[in-house]
């Protein structure tokens, strides 16, 4: 959610469109985030506090006003990274770095994203570079 919507929720991940097989066929699975750097004394909430805020968002955002047949509290201290002010310039100083240190390798989603996508796709192009340095240096597999 964008910060001038003025939600409570950070957003909503319907889970079950993503992963067809989280949900029966007549429900859908939402994950709905609370918390973050915007609003981190939400997340200590208890959780029957924290389940009806969620429902309250629900309901005024997108109008649903079903009760729950499952709810499950997850909670995660600092569990997404905050990309501040001047990241880009951190990442091109540690690339510069990195060149120094013939070998070393990092990703994660820490760097360039930390959508699983990202994460993902980010991995691969580490193991190219990796699968590379071991030809250069050790010949092929």
């Amino acid at each position: 959610m964008p910060r001038r919507e003025g939600r409570r929720i950070l957003g909503s991940l319907w889970t079950s469109s993503i992963f067809s097989h989280r949900a029966s066929a007549d429900s859908v699975l939402l994950r709905t985030i609370i918390g973050g750097a915007r609003a981190p004394e939400l997340a200590m909430l208890p959780e029957d506090a924290l389940v009806e805020l969620v429902r309250g968002e629900l309901r005024e955002t997108m109008g649903i006003a079903a009760d729950p047949t499952f709810v499950q509290v997850f909670k995660w201290d600092k569990a997404i990274c905050q990309y501040t002010v001047g990241h880009g310039a951190r990442l091109r100083a540690m690339d510069e770095r990195l060149t120094q240190i013939p070998g070393l390798f990092v990703t994660g989603n820490a760097y360039r994203g930390v959508a699983l996508n990202d994460c993902t796709r980010n991995a691969g192009l580490v193991a190219d570079q990796v699968a590379a340095y071991l030809r250069e240096h050790f010949g092929p597999a």
